[in-house]
Formats: C-alpha cells, sequence, structure tokens
C-alpha cells in the first residue's frame, strides 16, 4: 500500500512538472520527495533500531547542498525532522506501531517473510525511484546551470565586444560635438542679430499691448487673473464693479470671499480640473461687498504662460437673463396647464350637460314628488351646485384661451355673488370675506368670464399677501366722473357713471416704488415660484377692453386696494329678452343626434323625445352619415358633438355638405373659442350651422333648435 501510494505520488508530481513547469513549488519537490522517502524508511524499519534512513539523508545532503543549494536542502532536511518526530510520537502514544517490519520475523518456515517482501521491498523500489528521480533532477539542475554558464559567456563576449564599439562610438561623438560646437558659435552671433531685431519688435508689441490693456479694462466682461493658491492678482474695472467693490480692494482676496457659500465647492472643484481640460465653464452666485448676490456666468482658462494653477476668469452678470428665462419657463408650464385645463372642461361640461337636464326633467316629471318642498330643495341644490360648476369651467376655459370676448348685458352685484360663493372654501378658514354691494342694480357691458377670473385672481393675491390671515373686502357702487381722469391705468376715463368695483387686503402691501411696475408682464412682489406675475397685467388689459380704469393704492404694513371702473350701461340697453317658449312649434321636426357620451346622448334622446321631437342617435359621427344617408328624406336638423373618437362634429358637418345637404347643423361643444366658431364660420362650404355650448338645458337647446330651423 506504501508504494502504490509512493507511485501515485511520483506519477502526479510528473504530471504537475509537465502541465506547470514553471511553479516555483516544483523546484522543491526532489528534495521534499527524497525527505519524505527515507522519514518512512526510518519509521518502516526503527529510527532508534535500524540507523538507515537517517544515514541515506546523510549521505544525500551533501549532493543536495551543491545540487539544489542550501535552502532547499535544509527544509527538506526540515520535513525529515517532523515527519520523524510524528511518527515517534505517534508510536509513544500508541497511535501506530513502531517500526511495522520489525514486527515480523525476515524468514519464516525457511522462506522469507511476506511483509518482509512487500514491505521492505516496496521501501527498496521507491526509495531507487526517488533517488532516480532525485538524480535525473540533479542531472537537469547541473546542465540548465550549465545551459546558464555558457549564457553568462555569452554575454560577457557581447558586452566586450558592446564596449569595443561604445569606445569607437564615443570618439565619432566627440569629433562631432566639436563640429556642433562650431555651428553653434556661428549661431549663436545670429542669434544677437535676431534678439537685437526682437527688441526693437517687442518694444513695438509694448505699445500694442498697452492698448489692449486700456481695451480690457474698459470690457464690458468682468475679467481676472488668479495664481495657483486661487488669489486674485489682476481685475478690470467691470469685474470689479460686478462685485460692488474696486480693484485695489479685490486684488490679494480668494476667490472663496466673492463666491456664495454653497457654490464654493462646485467652483473649487472646477478649478482643480482647469489645469486637465485647460477650459471650464459654469454658473455660480457671486457676492458684492454689501452682502448681496448676483448671478454669474464665468469661464475659466488656464493661464499657459505660467506655472500650474494660474487662469483667468471672463464673467457676465446673468441675474437678468436668469430671471427672464424662469419667467418664460413658467409661462410655457402656465400654458401647458392652460391646455390640460381646457381637456378637463371639455369632460367636465359633458357631466355638467348630464346634471343641469337630468335636474330640469326631474323638475318638470310629475312623477317625482311634485309639490314636495324637500324633493324640490333638492333639485334645487343640485341645480345650484350645476351652476357653480359651469362658472368653474367657464374659468377653466378663459384660462385655458386668454383672449376677448364678446360683451354681454350683467348685473355686476350678481357676478360678483357667486364669485364670493366660490371663493369661501378656496381661500381657507383664515381669510375672512366681507360683501359690501350696492342696493340697486349695477348693469355693465362686459365679458363675465373674465371679470370673474380677474375678481379671483385679486382675492387670491389678497390671500398670499395675509400669510397670518386677514379680512378680504368686496364692495360695489356708481361714481361719476365729471372731468378726464389721469390718476386710472387702462381707458381714457371720459366722463359719465361708472360700475365701481373695490377690493381691499389687509396684507403686507407694496412698497410705494414699485407701485409704478404692478402692471408691467411678469412683474411680481411674491418669492421665486410663487406667482406669475400675469394677473395686474390680465386685468389692465381687460378693463381697457372694457373701456374701464383700475388703480391701485397700496402701503407696507396697511394692505393693498384694487379699484375698478367699468361703464355703466344705459337703461335702455339693459332691458331683459323675453324667455323662449316651452314648446316650439316645430316639436314634431325629426332630429338627427351624435353624441359619443353614453350618458350624455341619453339624456338628450329623452329631452328632446320629451319635447315631442323625432328622434335619431348615433355614437359617433361615421354612424351619423350613415343614418343621415338612410333618412335624409326625414330629417329635419343634426345635433352633432364637436369632438367624438371618430369623425368629429365638424368633419361629419363637411361631410353632409360635400354629400349635397343643406340640413340645419347645430354643432354642441364644451371648448369651442369664438375665434375657432369665427374661423368656422368663413368656411362658406360648411353653409347653415350654429354653436351651442355645454353645458345647456332644456330651454337653451329649444332655442338653438327653434333658430336653426327658423334659418334653415
Amino acid at each position: 500500500m506504501i508504494s502504490c501510494a509512493w507511485a501515485l505520488l511520483l506519477l502526479a508530481a510528473l504530471r504537475a512538472r509537465r502541465s506547470q513547469p514553471g511553479a516555483a513549488w516544483l523546484a522543491h519537490l526532489p528534495i521534499q520527495l527524497f525527505s519524505i522517502d527515507n522519514a518512512f524508511n526510518a519509521y518502516m524499519l526503527g529510527i532508534f533500531t535500524n540507523p538507515f534512513g537517517v544515514l541515506s539523508l546523510a549521505g544525500g545532503l551533501p549532493v543536495a547542498l551543491l545540487a539544489y543549494g542550501a535552502k532547499r536542502t535544509w527544509l527538506g532536511a526540515m520535513t525529515f525532522g517532523v515527519l520523524l518526530a510524528a511518527a515517534t510520537l505517534g508510536s509513544q502514544l500508541g497511535v501506530i506501531p513502531y517500526a511495522p517490519l520489525m514486527l515480523a520475523s525476515p524468514v519464516s518456515e525457511g522462506h522469507l517473510s511476506p511483509a518482509w517482501v512487500l514491505g521492505f521491498g516496496g521501501l527498496v523500489v521507491v526509495g531507487c525511484g526517488v533517488l532516480m528521480f532525485v538524480s535525473h533532477r540533479i542531472v537537469a539542475e547541473i546542465r540548465a546551470r550549465e545551459v546558464a554558464l555558457r549564457a553568462k559567456h555569452a554575454q560577457l563576449f557581447s558586452l566586450n565586444e558592446d564596449l569595443v564599439q561604445a569606445r569607437s562610438d564615443l570618439e565619432l561623438s566627440r569629433n562631432a560635438l566639436e563640429r556642433r560646437v562650431e555651428l553653434r558659435t556661428r549661431e549663436l552671433r545670429e542669434s544677437n542679430v535676431r534678439l537685437r531685431d526682437e527688441i526693437e519688435r517687442r518694444s513695438e508689441l509694448s505699445d500694442e499691448l498697452e492698448a489692449l490693456r486700456l481695451l480690457m479694462e474698459d470690457a464690458v466682461e468682468g475679467i481676472a487673473w488668479l495664481d495657483a493658491d486661487g488669489r486674485i492678482q489682476a481685475v478690470n474695472g467691470a469685474y470689479a464693479e460686478m462685485h460692488g467693490s474696486t480693484a485695489e480692494h479685490m486684488l490679494g482676496t480668494h476667490w472663496s470671499d466673492w463666491t456664495h457659500s454653497e457654490d464654493c465647492e462646485r467652483v473649487g472643484r472646477s478649478v482643480a480640473r482647469i489645469n486637465g481640460q485647460l477650459r471650464q465653464e459654469l454658473d455660480f452666485r457671486g457676492v458684492r461687498v454689501d452682502g448681496s448676490e448676483f448671478f454669474a456666468a464665468v469661464v475659466m482658462v488656464a493661464d499657459s504662460r505660467s506655472r500650474r494653477g494660474h487662469h483667468f476668469r471672463f464673467v457676465r452678470d446673468v441675474t437678468r437673463n436668469r430671471e427672464l428665462s424662469l419667467q418664460l419657463t413658467h409661462a410655457s408650464k402656465m400654458e401647458a396647464v392652460g391646455r390640460l385645463a381646457g381637456g378637463v372642461a371639455h369632460d367636465f361640461n359633458n357631466l355638467l350637460t348630464t346634471i343641469v337636464v337630468a335636474t330640469e326633467e326631474l323638475a318638470g316629471s310629475p312623477a317625482f314628488g311634485k309639490g314636495s318642498h324637500e324633493v324640490e330643495e333638492l333639485l334645487f341644490w343640485i341645480r345650484g351646485s350645476a351652476e357653480r360648476g359651469v362658472c368653474l369651467t367657464r374659468q377653466l376655459l378663459d384660462f385655458s384661451r386668454p383672449q376677448s370676448e364678446d360683451r354681454e348685458l350683467l348685473d355686476v352685484n350678481a357676478s360678483l355673488r357667486g364669485v364670493v360663493a366660490i371663493l369661501g372654501p378656496a381661500l381657507g378658514e383664515r381669510i375672512k370675506i366681507r360683501a359690501d354691494f350696492a342696493k340697486e342694480s349695477l348693469p355693465a357691458f362686459v365679458s363675465e368670464g373674465r371679470l370673474q377670473a380677474s375678481l379671483m385672481g385679486l382675492a387670491f393675491n389678497g390671500r398670499d399677501a395675509m400669510p397670518d390671515g386677514g379680512e378680504l373686502r368686496f364692495s360695489t357702487g356708481l361714481d361719476r366722473i365729471d372731468r378726464p381722469e389721469q390718476c386710472f391705468a387702462g381707458s381714457p376715463m371720459t366722463p359719465g357713471r361708472y360700475v365701481r368695483i373695490e377690493v381691499r387686503d389687509q396684507g403686507v402691501g407694496i412698497p410705494e416704488a414699485m407701485l409704478g411696475t404692478v402692471f408691467e408682464p411678469f412683474f411680481t412682489t411674491k418669492a421665486p415660484g410663487e406667482g406669475t406675475g400675469l394677473g395686474l397685467p390680465n386685468l389692465y388689459s381687460f378693463v381697457s377692453e372694457m373701456g374701464g380704469g383700475v388703480r391701485v393704492e397700496s402701503s407696507v404694513g396697511e394692505g393693498t386696494r384694487v379699484c375698478i371702473l367699468l361703464p355703466l350701461a344705459a337703461h335702455d340697453e339693459a332691458v331683459q329678452l323675453p324667455e323662449p317658449p316651452e314648446r316650439p312649434e316645430s316639436a314634431s321636426a325629426t332630429i338627427l343626434v351624435a353624441e359619443d357620451e353614453e350618458i350624455v346622448r341619453q339624456v338628450l334622446l329623452r329631452m328632446l323625445r320629451a319635447t315631442g321631437y323625432h328622434v335619431i342617435g348615433c355614437r359617433d359621427g361615421e354612424e351619423a352619415l350613415r343614418e343621415y344617408s338612410a333618412h335624409a328624406s326625414s330629417v329635419d336638423l343634426v345635433l352633432l358633438d364637436v369632438r367624438m373618437p371618430i369623425r368629429g362634429g365638424v368633419d361629419v358637418l363637411r361631410g353632409l355638405r360635400e354629400a349635397g345637404s343643406q340640413v340645419p347643423v347645430i354643432l354642441m361643444s364644451g371648448n369651442l373659442s369664438r375665434a375657432e366658431v369665427a374661423s368656422l364660420g368663413e368656411r362658406e362650404f360648411l353653409g347653415n350651422f350654429s354653436v351651442l355650448n355645454k353645458p345647456f338645458g332644456r330651454p337653451d337647446l329649444t332655442k338653438a333648435i327653434e333658430e336653426a330651423m327658423n334659418c334653415g
């Protein structure tokens, strides 16, 4: 078994030697195998009774010292000692037997004992194998050293030849050096001549540089030169003025003294990178002598003429540009919100149409508790909430499409009551609203949507000016101007009677120096990001278009008062038109209705049928065209929703006209602007059509149908 183990170990060592010829541990393998083999020989025969293993090792050590060196040899001897110590300790403790071959007699019954044949024979075979392997390694080591020695000899011969060649080259170099000295001498004489010319040329350049320095001093852009420690060595007047200082005061100071503390780390990183990239551009906040801040755009350029770290700075004050950019960004956001508001208003109008129509139908239905006070009160609440929703939707549409609108006759007091009712929950519990309206009616020809939107804007400004709460007061009355008034902004205030609207808050107020700029676009006294600066300019534009004026009075800490004057409508202009009849004479007509919202379509069909019309319902524009083609001879009017997923109302109207039909058409829309309606009216090929804005009730729909049928 021991022989087999040694054989496997030897084969593994040989295979490892072939697969990893350069491994360092293989250099120690022969000595270790030799030591292990002698240790097992000593153990098998008994170290204390047969010194064969020790003597064999002792005989091999001198050879190993010569062949492998002292380090490897003594490591092998140490391995031998460790194995013998372990075997001796194990035999003394009874873990393993002492001298296993000595436990049996060499001769048994006249023959050599099998245990001795296997044990001692195995030791002899393994020992011979190890000896041969070690001898082979010794021969290989000697040959390798011989090869190395020959290589050293060859290297010495090569070095000798190189030395001879170097001496020859040195001689040649000395001759060449002498020739170069002569040539350099001639070049120096020529250089002296050129130097004199250069001095004269630099004298001329000095004058030009002085002119350039004066030009740099007068440059609009700030210029500074900094050393490797970040201290300012030179600045021009623009740079010093930008920081509210002087060049003398800034010289020798560190750049961080003139940079906002929160930006110092970022600027420092750019300064550290400037030597590798030669140029750095960034924005940061600069600091003036008085502690105020400004936004600066800087270009840092490494100074190639000086040692590492010196650089120039070219600085521009971009505070105003940044403000304009932020205002433009905010205006873009407001435009996006406005477009979103228009889309929301379209869907909201469909819902309100259903609520308004259903409420009217319930109010007029005898089967729904007619005469019941509780039912009538509930219907009144629903109707009132729907009307508030209509007002909110109109404001959303006004916000999404800021434009001039057609004026309408309205009672200013009634319009303001609607605004106050909406503002109550919107402003919060800290703001107390007080309404002081005139007792008499105040008629005026104005755009109600824009009037309410402007007043709501003033209310929100008042709320923002009272962060700790306070009173917001609305009041109305009549004013007379006897001579042209100059203290109002807007249209020239010609003599006459005006409706006065006042909005007063108890807020922080506006400094007197700013009152002259409150109507400028994007001007705001609020913190950045908290105001658009468009509220008062929109109010000014609205009042001017209506022929009125506006005045702002304010004191810091005492609040703000905004007074609006609108022309009072003449008495004959205030005559109200009579209500349209409940049941039109053409109630027996056939109407084709196309509406993609299922609930809105069903409510319309129910209301029209209850009125007495024959109705054909369609889910989209494609179905409307098919149904009209099938019933063209009997259809008297077509009612189309403008925005439908499959062929909108305008597209269906175009299809009807292209097919040769001149049937009257009513377009229903929740957010079609007057400008869009006017644009459609300019298209002559669309023929007879009208627009009915959502939400609408039975009277509005009946009136629109009657007008369309009469025009047709």
